[in-house]
């Protein structure tokens, strides 16, 4: 699958290509040369992405330089140059934690160690277990995010669906 790595000025494209299960690291020195952004995507063998309008000319061919300033309207221009593709069925069990980009773990109620870490989370809102028995969990432990397909997770996938 396409990894990334994107500027510090595209933290939201990065959640939302998390969401669709795509690796997307940022880079979080805006002060950073270009040459060595490029490099270290080279390096991790990732596509460097970028907003900057300034891009010297040795580098045009070396990294991607979005135009467009919405987030439909990035991960569309990715679409279209074939580096990425929105799936009829966006699965949150396929997507990737998407505060630090580790990959997640599906939990069910109906396994006692699972069942124990989802009632002792944290995220875990109240009234959720209402309507949700299916939940994932970050598998970075210095993060150990708890999500579940709630409203908020149909709005993605509503937006998303636009897009295709």
């Amino acid at each position: 699958m396409t990894k990334f790595l994107l500027d510090s000025h595209l933290g939201k494209l990065a959640r939302w290509l998390r969401m669709l299960g795509y690796d997307a690291e940022i880079k979080r020195d805006p002060q950073e040369p270009l040459g060595a952004f490029v490099w270290q995507a080279r390096e991790s063998s990732r596509i460097p992405v970028t907003v900057r309008k300034q891009v010297p000319k040795d580098l045009e061919d070396d990294l991607i330089v979005l135009t467009h300033g919405s987030i439909v309207e990035q991960l569309q221009e990715l679409k279209r140059l074939g580096l990425i593709s929105i799936p009829k069925n966006i699965e949150l069990a396929k997507s990737r934690c998407s505060l630090c980009n580790a990959p997640l773990r599906e939990l069910s109620m109906e396994d006692d160690e699972d069942k124990k870490t989802i009632l002792s989370h944290p995220d875990l809102k109240a009234g959720t277990l209402q309507f949700q028995n299916t939940f994932y969990l970050c598998e970075n432990p210095s993060c150990a995010k708890l999500y579940w397909e709630g409203a908020h997770w149909h709005r993605i996938k509503q937006t998303l669906r636009q897009m295709m």
